[in-house]
């Protein structure tokens, strides 16, 4: 663990590697298309999106701060991960 609280896991395996390189390609280009929806959004909005985006990209790269394991961090990330389709589900319906 880190002093800034990140707890890093095993070093991961080829696949481990390989899945970490598509989650990581797949959730930029989700993050890039979001983008556009969020201009001339309030900032409380950016605000939550950026968080979760951090507790997202920080969980594919397999280190997130005060997780015990990494189910925990993988639940937490889908917690992150459904806040922001349904942030992006209430810009759309407004």
């Amino acid at each position: 663990m880190s002093p800034e609280g990140d707890r890093y896991y095993a070093e991961l395996d080829k696949v481990g590697m390989k899945m970490q390189s598509y989650l990581s390609e797949c959730y930029g280009k989700f993050y890039s298309m979001l983008l556009p929806l969020l201009e001339n959004q309030p900032e409380d909005v950016l605000l939550k999106i950026s968080k979760s985006k951090e507790v997202i990209t920080r969980t594919i790269e397999h280190k997130l701060s005060f997780c015990e394991n990494t189910k925990q961090a993988l639940q937490i990330a889908l917690e992150a991960f459904e806040d922001q389709l349904k942030t992006i589900k209430d810009i759309c319906e407004e």
